[in-house]
């Protein structure tokens, strides 16, 4: 096979949404074959499909068959209906600039915080934003800017003894608090979109799916979004009017909720004044009335640093 190509990526029919979900957060598939149990190819998925049902009906064990969608002419498909070699789709438009919010004073995870800013707080005797900075490498980004404010000396101090090969690490520092996308402004002029990532999560987050997904859709914004469940411990009261239309007994929310992940396209930074607080809600939810704003939903593993809860489970979690 050459260098260029590579197979489209199959999975069996009888596979479920949850075996779908861990291959689109590993590699970049915007389209999955579905095989029967002889190999031959018999319906298919997109990526959209897979992250857009399991953020609204569909369960992690529901399975593809009853998803798929029939093949077509531009599939490369042998004459015995198997899977045949497809040029390689690389990620995009490309994104070679992040900016790691990296400033907050973290007043949740007091006292922890208290000498020492959130996103050093170490995983697995790792600092936060040090995942962060090799995971934005991995992704092709050539410059990850941090912006700093709270205890801004050592950041510098942590940052500076890393040595990650094909990224350059900048800062830009807040004299002032400028609200959650302030930083943005200070960044300097730039010619491709860039990731833009809060320094207090941790993630298996597919950046190039990101990417690439943010690029076909053509966004001006891409704001990555995470299925929230919350277990509701009461019969749940279901009104039309002042008719009772029906009652659901504990259910399970799952509500999407902000990541603290985006793509920008660079052309909106200029709406930022320098050196003043800028809201990103409200932000976005002005970009979103100009329909300029996607979402992309993460099936991949999400978590936030929110509060010393929180982090401890994390930290039990990484422990040996």
């Amino acid at each position: 096979m050459a260098d260029d190509e590579e197979l489209l990526h199959c999975l069996p029919a009888t596979a479920t949404l949850a075996d779908a979900a861990s291959l689109v957060g590993q590699v970049l598939c915007p389209r999955i074959l579905l095989l029967d149990a002889q190999g031959k190819a018999v319906g298919q998925l997109s990526e959209e499909d897979i992250r857009l049902a399991l953020c609204t009906d569909g369960r992690p064990h529901h399975p593809l068959e009853g998803r798929m969608r029939p093949l077509d002419d531009s599939l490369p498909l042998g004459a015995d209906g198997r899977p045949m070699p497809l040029p390689a789709t690389g990620p995009g438009k490309v994104v070679r600039e992040a900016l790691l919010m990296a400033g907050g004073r973290g007043t949740r995870l007091s006292p922890l915080t208290d000498d020492c800013p959130k996103p050093l707080l170490p995983i697995g005797g790792v600092p936060l934003l040090h995942r962060l900075l090799h995971q934005v490498a991995e992704a092709g980004i050539e410059r990850a800017h941090i912006s700093l404010h709270y205890l801004p000396d050592k950041v510098r101090e942590s940052v500076g003894s890393l040595t990650i090969p094909g990224l350059e690490i900048a800062f830009v520092e807040e004299t002032q608090p400028l609200g959650t996308a302030g930083a943005l402004g200070l960044l300097p002029r730039l010619d491709s979109a860039v990731l833009v990532m809060n320094g207090d999560i941790l993630s298996s987050l597919h950046l190039q799916a990101l990417f690439a997904w943010h690029a076909r859709h053509g966004n001006g914004v891409t704001v990555a979004t995470h299925l929230h469940e919350v277990h509701v411990p009461f019969g749940l009261a279901h009104f039309r009017d002042q008719h009772l239309d029906r009652l659901e007994e504990k259910p399970t929310l799952r509500l999407p909720v902000n990541a603290g992940v985006y793509v920008f396209e660079p052309g909106l930074l200029a709406a930022i004044p320098e050196d003043q607080p800028w809201d990103m809600v409200d932000w976005l939810n002005r970009l979103s009335a100009e329909g300029k704003v996607g979402h992309f939903p993460i099936v991949e593993a999400w978590h936030d640093i929110g509060s010393l809860e929180a982090y401890q489970r994390l930290v039990d979690r990484s422990a040996p």
